[in-house]
């Protein structure tokens, strides 16, 4: 979603392959106290500064991460429908299984049944507005699992939380808020199990670390062996998942 009080801009990115001009959104964030910046389209970045940070600051931030911005721009991939990706890759992963997914357009509007033996699930949306119906109904299955799958390793692990939200964050998987709240990213039910376990264990560590420390991945290889690896796995695999129904 597009900050009505920000303004678009103009920047050459100097990169090694020569200059390169991307259109640049700086927005503030009252509660932000870093900087911040994701890829928002073809050639477009968004960049989102504390609220007391100038934008000259937000500038300099964006240049002196060229390197890593022209490798996002490079791999950034189109949003695609839910209904489209679903249609394509018709699995969900949950409760440690891989679920077959069917999807039926319905006059009634959207709701899902899942049969936990034969680890499949149907999804029916409102075939007069399908996308957002899909979503919708989508959104629920993914708060009620990775919910599940929170609560789980919490127990095992020992380490607590606030609550949970479960909402579709526009440049990370999750994230763990001061309060001890715990924001999954629902597209998180569309990647292998092993990388929701990590996904979760990785903010559940943050609240014995609250930085990325040597410590603090010593503490999350205690909690999920292979960790740095799964972590590198995420960055491969989730990038088309992460263009679901942007």
């Amino acid at each position: 979603m597009r900050d009505c009080g920000a303004e678009d801009e103009s920047v050459r990115l100097e990169t090694k392959n020569g200059p390169r001009d991307i259109v640049v959104q700086i927005k503030s964030s009252p509660r932000s106290r870093n900087f911040r910046m994701w890829v928002a389209g073809s050639g477009r970045v968004v960049v989102s500064k504390p609220s007391r940070a100038s934008k000259a600051a937000a500038r300099e931030f964006l240049l002196s991460n060229a390197a890593w911005l022209e490798k996002r721009l490079d791999s950034f991939k189109p949003p695609l429908s839910l209904l489209g990706y679903l249609s394509e890759n018709p699995f969900v992963y949950a409760d440690g299984k891989k679920f077959r997914i069917w999807l039926k357009p319905s006059r009634s509007g959207g709701f899902f049944v899942e049969d936990a033996n034969a680890c499949g699930v149907v999804f029916a949306y409102d075939e007069a507005d399908a996308e957002r119906s899909l979503q919708k109904t989508f959104l629920k299955y993914a708060a009620e699992k990775i919910s599940a799958l929170a609560k789980r390793h919490s127990d095992e692990t020992g380490m607590g939380f606030g609550r949970i939200s479960v909402r579709g964050q526009s440049s990370r998987w999750a994230s763990r808020s001061s309060t001890g709240t715990l924001s999954f990213n629902w597209r998180m039910v569309l990647l292998p199990c092993e990388l929701q376990d990590y996904i979760v264990c990785h903010e559940l560590a943050h609240v014995r670390f609250m930085d990325h420390s040597v410590s603090f991945w010593i503490f999350l290889n205690r909690l999920l062996p292979n960790a740095k690896s799964l972590d590198a796995r995420l960055s491969k695999e989730g990038s088309e998942v992460f263009s679901v129904a942007r």
